[in-house]
């Protein structure tokens, strides 16, 4: 298991995003899944305001915690772990993709499976501040969507 934030549309009054387990604003879906992969040594909630920002931009957006190359690992982190990561995520996108496609989650029906996005930091174990994503585009589906950081 690799533990993920997932955010999305939602309905209900302005502000309401970030409630856990708050209803998806269903109306505009499928959505594009985005997944954010932070890099070595930095927390993805660092970036919490611009995966708040793309979720409120109509995204489904998962920011995984990888377990041996966050902040927060048990023992320190491990460099060498970062080898780890494309199979994890491998991991987090099938996840998601199993949640829309099961009955009863939350997630059930919300996300594209011919849209999905992964964007990510360079890995930079120096970096004493979250360096800004590089900008890159869908590579999957028949709408291409450019990801900007301050622009939908």
């Amino acid at each position: 298991m690799i533990p993920a934030t997932v955010r999305y549309p939602t309905t209900g009054a302005a502000g309401a995003d970030g409630r856990p387990n708050a209803t998806p604003l269903r109306s505009a879906g499928p959505l594009p899944l985005v997944v954010f992969s932070q890099g070595f040594d930095i927390e993805a909630e660092a970036y919490a305001a611009l995966l708040d920002f793309w979720a409120a931009a109509g995204y489904v957006v998962v920011d995984p915690t990888y377990p041996a190359t966050a902040p927060s690992a048990p023992g320190g982190v491990d460099e060498n772990d970062i080898v780890n990561h494309p199979a994890d995520l491998r991991f987090v996108i099938t996840s998601m993709l199993q949640a829309s496609n099961t009955p009863g989650t939350t997630l059930t029906g919300l996300l594209d499976p011919s849209e999905i996005a992964v964007i990510g930091t360079r890995t930079a174990a120096t970096c004493r501040s979250p360096p800004p994503p590089t900008p890159v585009a869908s590579t999957h589906g028949s709408r291409r969507r450019s990801f900007s950081p301050g622009r939908s």
